[in-house]
């Protein structure tokens, strides 16, 4: 029993040893790893360089298949059909604009002119009226004044008269004086008496002139409102001829739109084709 035991020693000994000096045999070489990186990093770095993505944007820019360049050009062709289309349709718009805002402007000076002209109109007559109306006035006035100083004459005259009356017949002087005193008063009436007529001839023909005046501004008023009318006309005959221009600007340039979007088929046509 003893033998088997030491060989088994023996063997398993020598084993132990060979072992841990195959394994420290790589571990104890630090020279050998430095080399060993230099030579593998620089495959690497010229592996990019060669890299793929760069040839393709020269092949595109400068290799264009015959095919490709044919289904551009109608495409551009096409692009340029769509810009004068919307050109075209653009500027009958704007030719259109610049006629209905050309008529505005003009409709509104008419306008304008036709007001100013009837205002002038109605204001003249206006004021011929109210220099009438003022005249009448003042000479009522005066009329009124003429007839209060008559009958404060009067009132003088009777009071006078009465005072007279009742006087000392032999009171000479007293009587003489108020005498005076009355003939004064009736002399002062009788001027009054013609103021009054003069005041009532004046009120009169002030009050023709405001009939006159009256008359006048209505015939003014209506040949105001006539020129107004006229200048209406004016003013909607300008507007309409406008629009009438300006629809026909727009129908020119859909005409042309239309026509170079027919031109423009057969490219569609190409394109759709290809």
């Amino acid at each position: 029993g003893a033998k088997p035991a030491a060989a088994s020693f023996k063997f398993g000994g020598p084993k132990k040893e060979s072992s841990p000096s195959t394994d420290y045999a790589p571990a104890a070489a630090p020279p050998s790893p430095t080399p060993a990186p230099t030579p593998s990093p620089s495959p690497p770095v010229l592996a990019p360089a060669p890299s793929p993505s760069l040839p393709p944007l020269v092949n595109e820019a400068s290799s264009i298949s015959p095919a490709a360049t044919a289904s551009s050009a109608p495409s551009s062709a096409l692009a340029d059909g769509e810009r004068e289309v919307a050109r075209l349709i653009a500027e009958g718009e704007a030719e259109a604009a610049a006629i209905e805002s050309s008529a505005k402007a003009e409709a509104e000076r008419v306008a304008s002119a036709g007001a100013i002209k009837a205002n002038e109109i109605r204001m003249e007559v206006e004021a011929q009226l109210a220099s009438a109306q003022g005249q009448l006035q003042a000479e009522r006035q005066a009329v009124d004044v003429a007839r209060a100083e008559i009958g404060r004459l009067e009132g003088i005259r009777k009071a006078t008269q009465a005072q007279l009356d009742a006087t000392f017949i032999f009171d000479f002087g007293k009587r003489g004086e108020l005498d005076g005193m009355i003939k004064g008063v009736k002399k002062e009436g009788e001027a009054a008496k013609k103021a009054l007529e003069a005041g009532e001839k004046a009120s009169d023909l002030a009050e023709k002139a405001v009939a006159a005046s009256q008359s006048a501004l209505e015939k003014a008023i209506a040949q105001a409102d006539k020129v107004e009318a006229e200048v209406g006309k004016e003013v909607d005959k300008l507007l309409s001829t406008a629009a009438k221009k300006a629809e026909a600007a727009r129908k020119l340039g859909t005409q042309k739109a239309a026509k170079a979007r027919q031109q423009a088929i057969p490219i569609e046509k190409k394109l759709a084709a290809s």
